[in-house]
Order: structure tokens, then C-alpha cells, then sequence
């Protein structure tokens, strides 16, 4: 019986630590999607054919675009829109959100 007890009370602490996490997670995601960007002024990239989720996202955040280029190409993977990143010269505002850039 004490090792039942055990066991509901290791599940239920391990609950609430991966739940915590999850928040965690979910609360640093929204923020990085939908915080004001790093760029001060318009900047325009020209992103080439054939270019990779990751070598788009480090040009982008070379440019100034996107403070992190790992978390855009985790943004990529996790909203998957269903659309291919394509090439081509793009034009960026100041202060544009992740969220935005993907769109």
C-alpha cells in the first residue's frame, strides 16, 4: 500500500513539473513571436534560390531582422503554414515581429 502511495505521489510531482515546463515553454515562444523585432530601420534582404530554413534565418538575423536565428527556424518547423520558404528580395519594417516576418 506505501509503495501505491509512492507512486500516485511521484506522478503527481512529475505532473506538475512537466506541466510547469510546458508553460515555461509556451510562455518563451509567445514572447519571441510576438515581441517587437531588433530592427531600428526598413532593411531589405535578398534571400537566394535554393537557400535552407537555417541560412535564412542567420541572414535574416545578420541583417537585423530577427534576434535569433535558431528560434526562426524553430518557428518554421512548428507553423508549418503548409507554404515552402521561397527566394527573393524581401523588405522588412522596424520593430516587425517573428510572427510577422513569417507571414
Amino acid at each position: 500500500m506505501k509503495s501505491l502511495w509512492l507512486v500516485i505521489r511521484v506522478f503527481v510531482v512529475l505532473t506538475v513539473i512537466v506541466g510547469a515546463a510546458g508553460l515555461g515553454v509556451r510562455y518563451y515562444a509567445s514572447r519571441e513571436l510576438y515581441s517587437t523585432g531588433p530592427a531600428t530601420q526598413p532593411t531589405t534582404v535578398v534571400i537566394a534560390k535554393g537557400s535552407r530554413t537555417e541560412a535564412i534565418g542567420k541572414q535574416l538575423e545578420q541583417a537585423g531582422v530577427i534576434d535569433h536565428w535558431w528560434f526562426f527556424e524553430a518557428a518554421v518547423l512548428a507553423l508549418d503554414t503548409g507554404k515552402p520558404l521561397h527566394a527573393g528580395e524581401y523588405a522588412f519594417l522596424p520593430g516587425q515581429t517573428l510572427h510577422e516576418v513569417l507571414r
